[in-house]
């Protein structure tokens, strides 16, 4: 599996600064705060992407924490439970064609990581596999929505 089709990458570009006053103990302060706007990087236009990796994780914490006091207390969790969702990441690299992909597979004009925490709460994934899930939800971000499925 994998995508054809445009990506647009962004960046963000600095567009000036404006006064931010902030309290600090009491005492106002005055700090200058850059301001960014997110602009078109690069089109790449018929590219090839393709997940390369995708790995799901367990986020969980413990069950016994300690109090103001620094003694240990059970957190109201039941055992054996976990207490958040799972998360998802996963790795792409985009080729500029089909052909370079196969010809040169450890180099791909870029290779990227999905920067956010992908809450999974399904772990059956919608009936889809690992690697379709991330294919969906990667054509569903910004600057990806022109790939089709190959």
């Amino acid at each position: 599996m994998a995508l054809i089709g445009n990506v647009t990458l962004y960046k963000k570009e600095l567009v000036g600064q404006e006064e931010n006053t902030v309290e600090n103990d009491g005492v106002e302060e005055t700090q200058m705060v850059d301001i960014y706007e997110e602009v078109v990087d690069r089109v790449i236009e018929n590219a090839y992407v393709m997940i390369r990796m995708c790995a799901l994780h367990t986020d969980d914490y413990n069950r016994v924490g300690k109090d103001e006091n620094g003694q240990e207390v059970i957190l109201d969790v039941p055992r054996g439970e976990t207490k958040n969702p799972h998360f998802l990441h996963y790795r792409y690299n985009i080729y500029e064609s089909k052909e370079n992909r196969q010809d040169y597979y450890f180099k791909p004009l870029l290779e990227l990581d999905t920067m956010e925490r992908i809450q999974v709460k399904d772990l059956t994934l919608g009936g889809q596999t690992v690697f379709e899930y991330c294919y969906s939800h990667l054509k569903q971000r910004k600057g990806f929505t022109e790939l089709t499925n190959i």
